[in-house]
């Protein structure tokens, strides 16, 4: 990052020139506008050029990180680990999912029971067949 608040420093003294030329061009000196001018441009290119550079370097150093780190913690985390890394990526993980109404979570919950109570219906009904059907073989 410093790197690029360097840069971005020798931009501003291109400004500077630049306010000479401007200065220059008002006080009717053209030659030394004109000099300046060519100076600005430059120095511009050579800097914007350097920014760029600079720029993606800090971009990759920072943002790239923090954005790997995030999806490491997303697929990196199961729902047992209590690590606070891995809490905080799954709350935001199921933050940004529906949340279900206390009504919806409540007719979840009793279809779950009654398809346990068939369930254990259907096989009692299966246990006593298999009953009935060997008493009548004997």
């Amino acid at each position: 990052m410093n790197d690029l608040e360097t840069v971005t420093c020798k931009i501003a003294s291109a400004r500077e020139i630049l306010n000479s030329a401007i200065d220059r061009l008002q006080e009717q000196q053209y030659d030394r506008a004109e000099t300046l001018l060519y100076a600005v441009d430059e120095f511009l290119q050579y800097y914007l050029e350097e920014f760029d550079a600079k720029f993606t370097d800090a971009w990759s150093e920072t943002v790239s990180q923090l954005k790997q780190e995030e999806y490491d913690a997303y697929f990196s985390c199961d729902r047992d680990d209590t690590s606070s890394g891995c809490k905080s990526a799954w709350n935001d993980f199921w933050g940004e999912k529906q949340q279900y109404t206390e009504e919806e979570l409540n007719a979840m919950c009793d279809k779950a029971e009654l398809d346990d109570k068939l369930e254990e219906t259907r096989k009692a009904n299966a246990t006593s067949k298999v009953s009935k059907d060997s008493a009548e073989k004997m």
